[in-house]
């Protein structure tokens, strides 16, 4: 009752428009009960609260636009703000006490916290240990000063201080939240976990966010899918902990588009994470245009990730990383586990040190620390952009990295990677190899040679012994020399570079038939009769020489190929032929049967070579299209989509339990792989990276299909054994990943596998039409 009569009173204070300071007179029969009042300024629509029933009554009433605070207040349940309003710190302390209690913003939600009175002190202590290590405590004898309104103590699973809900909005242009704690988004969480909705926003123009923790990820604010976090003017995130992301954390499930934190101006300070990205760890977009990230740290060592760890797309066009002092630990990882691009240019400095293990665009600005390009040999590592960026600190060029771009002007130490282009001319000193490959061009095996890598250029050897090839003769070893194809000179030509050069041939002159005079070489025809298939060109080959036909094979619609026939009447059937004179083959074909299954696809034809491989994977339930008449053949597959597939080969067995990836978690955006992953690493089939991530979204590997396919095999019991030395055939098998040589090995053997222009391209991706190849030889021919 007292209550009611409270709010009557007041409305009618606003009615009446009775614009006193004074004191509000209450019935005499409240006298002693009575609480401190909601009483209204002099300007109709705000409100000046001293208690906590208070606060949650002004910020139910839509009459009240700005609530400001008249004296400390403790908080014990949840705050939820489902409109526009203001909340004016004024100075004080709102405090949360419960072990839920936090700020909500829901959906529609738009909340200002504001602060009238900037320079009242509020003393904080930070304890030594345990899980709220880095946890600041409000404490009149703590050592810690923080200026101005604070919100503080909050609990919660998201969002120690504020929690956003989709659609939400949330403005700090004053005030601190100080001392908050959750398990993701310590000091602020942006959601869009549930798919529906807008997703929140958070703008940052004043004051701090300080000593907040998180257990899991985003000590400060956590950022989720298509949320938005911009920091502005004089805004801080400070000496904030988590395991991933101590200041800020981004996240991307790659269905709604990356989580975006905006760093306009403002600084990341003193943060820290127990594992990667002390300062940022972004999975989502990070754009730093200004500001500082400074001081900040991250507990695994190498490569430290201590300012941020970019796990998706980092650009950065302004501000600074680190201190010019060597000893701030804010260092750049871009990780490579998804294809992550870094981006500097502009005025952008990072004084700390870089590790690139995906691609860094250097399009200007400069890095002072030193870089290593490849941290990790199974990963591929680029440097490369408009190529303006200076290096002034030390470079490392591990082996399977590249450097394609930059301006050098500190010491590069090259060992054996790849130098495509960047000016050296300023680099002091040059130091390390150059790896200079010889192809023989179908005359021979690969060499190469690794040379000393100098300003000036380095000589090369002739290669011995010089490459052979029946039929013609050897012009010379040829380079790429800006678009023409030029012949290298041992005596005065100098390679600065990574270089591949390759053996010229020209054919020899002479005559088909039976002879060949003066001794010289005999050669012979032979020609393809298609019988009504695609015309093939003939073959000219030595006398003597043995051609194997299962090489030779023509395409014809309607019809499946029968193989090669000595005569017309198609009696003897041959698979290899002795030229002793000019011979002709005969090809027969089998008419094909009506599929039985309709081909839906409108991009897969009678006369591509994967048309039975996708007919049969579909046919079989494996794989479908990327829509109803869409099949995509020259897509890349996801990983998601490929444990899918092979939990479809499997049966979709009942699924108990959950998998351990931090982003593969029960939802709406998982629901289609979530099963199909668990049993995948439930069974062995299929892991995760080393931060406990599966990347779902990553394309596939031709390496990691291999491995995949080579566990499925051991996992049904198959005969895995058959390894052999057909694999070192290929060029390029000394790139394979250890984890996977015995895998690729296995699959080059038994034909699962199948290179290209004598190249396995263990790290490309595999494209669908590739994949429905290997599951058609898988199933059909059975790897048993």
């Amino acid at each position: 009752m007292k209550k009611q009569r409270k709010r009557i009173y007041t409305a009618l204070l606003c009615t009446c428009f009775l614009f006193s300071t004074a004191s509000v007179p209450v019935l005499a029969a409240e006298t002693e009960q009575e609480e401190e009042m909601t009483t209204l300024s002099s300007r109709s629509g705000e409100a000046e609260v001293s208690a906590a029933a208070d606060l949650a009554s002004a910020l139910g009433d839509s009459n009240i636009s700005k609530i400001t605070l008249k004296q400390d207040i403790a908080i014990s349940d949840t705050l939820t703000v489902n409109r526009a309003v203001t909340l004016d710190l004024n100075g004080f302390v709102l405090q949360m006490t419960g072990n839920d209690s936090v700020i909500k913003v829901e959906q529609g939600g738009e909340l200002t916290i504001a602060d009238s009175d900037k320079d009242k002190e509020h003393k904080f202590a930070q304890p030594s240990g345990g899980l709220s290590a880095g946890l600041w405590e409000l404490n009149s004898n703590g050592s810690e000063t923080v200026n101005g309104g604070i919100i503080t103590g909050g609990k919660a699973q998201k969002g120690g201080g504020v929690y956003v809900a989709p659609g939400g909005k949330l403005h700090m242009t004053g005030g601190s939240i100080v001392g908050c704690q959750a398990r993701y988004g310590g000091g602020v969480y942006l959601d869009n976990n549930d798919q529906t909705g807008e997703p929140s926003e958070f703008t940052m123009t004043s004051r701090s966010i300080i000593g907040c923790t998180a257990s899991d990820y985003g000590g400060g604010v956590a950022v989720n899918p298509k949320c938005t976090f911009t920091m502005n003017n004089g805004s801080a995130v400070r000496s904030c902990t988590a395991r991933l992301g101590g200041g800020v954390y981004t996240n991307n499930n790659g269905t709604n588009g990356p989580g975006v934190f905006t760093l306009c101006n403002g600084a990341i300070l003193s943060c820290k994470a127990d594992s990667w990205g002390g300062g940022v760890y972004n999975e989502g977009s990070f754009i730093m245009e200004d500001g500082t990230i400074k001081n900040c740290t991250a507990e695994w060592a190498w490569p430290s990730s201590g300012g941020v760890f970019n796990h998706r797309e980092f650009t950065m066009s302004g501000g600074a990383i680190g201190e010019e002092n060597k000893t701030d630990k804010s260092h750049v990882y871009n990780n490579s586990f998804t294809s992550a691009i870094f981006t500097i240019s502009g005025d952008a400095t990072i004084y700390t040190n870089v590790a690139n293990d995906s691609r860094l665009n250097a399009d200007g600005g400069e890095i002072f620390g030193d870089v290593t390009n490849a941290v990790y040999s199974e990963y591929g590592a680029v440097i490369a952009g408009a190529g303006s960026t200076e290096f002034s600190g030390a470079v490392t060029n591990n082996e399977t990295g590249t450097i394609a771009g930059g301006v050098f002007t500190g010491s590069v130490t090259n060992n054996l990677g790849t130098i495509l282009g960047g000016d050296f001319s300023q680099a002091e000193p040059l130091n390390g190899q150059l790896a200079i490959t010889f192809e023989p061009n179908n005359g021979g095996i690969s060499s190469r040679q690794e040379v000393v890598w100098s300003k000036e250029g380095t000589p090369l050897e002739v290669p011995t012994p010089e490459p052979t090839k029946e039929g013609h003769t050897f012009e010379g070893w040829y380079y790429d020399n800006n678009g023409v194809n030029k012949k290298w000179d041992f005596k005065t030509d100098r390679a600065q570079y990574t270089m591949t050069l390759k053996a010229k041939w020209e054919a020899n002159t002479s005559s088909g038939g039976s002879g060949g005079g003066g001794g010289g070489t005999t050669y012979y025809t032979l020609t393809f009769e298609t019988n009504g298939g695609d015309s093939m060109q003939a073959i000219r080959a030595a006398r003597g020489k043995t051609l194997d036909l299962s090489a030779y094979t023509p395409m014809r619609d309607g019809y499946d190929f029968g193989g090669w026939y000595a005569d017309k009447d198609l009696t003897q059937r041959i698979t290899e032929i002795k030229l002793s004179g000019s011979k002709t083959v005969y090809a027969d074909w089998k008419k094909r049967e009506p599929d039985a299954v309709k081909n839906p696809f409108a991009d897969v034809n009678a006369g591509d070579w994967f048309y039975r491989d996708v007919l049969f994977s579909y046919e079989k339930g494996l794989m479908s299209g990327m829509d109803a008449a869409a099949f995509a053949p020259y897509a890349n597959t996801t990983r998601a989509q490929i444990a899918v597939i092979f939990y479809r080969m499997e049966g979709s067995p009942a699924v108990e339990g959950e998998n351990s990836f931090t982003d593969v978690v029960r939802g709406s955006g998982t629901a289609w792989f979530y099963d199909a992953v668990t049993w995948a690493q439930q069974n062995g089939i299929m892991g995760g990276y080393d931060n406990s991530s599966f990347a779902p979204n990553d394309p596939i590997t031709r390496e990691q299909l291999a491995a995949i396919f080579y566990r499925y095999a051991q996992y049904k019991g198959y005969d895995t054994t058959q390894g052999g030395m057909a694999i070192r055939e290929f060029g390029d098998y000394e790139s394979i990943s250890d984890y996977a040589m015995s895998a690729m090995a296995w699959a080059v053997n038994t034909g699962l596998v199948k290179g290209d222009s004598n190249l396995l391209y263990p790290k490309g991706t595999a494209t669908r039409a590739e994949i429905a190849a290997m599951l058609h030889r898988f199933v059909e021919n059975g790897m048993k």
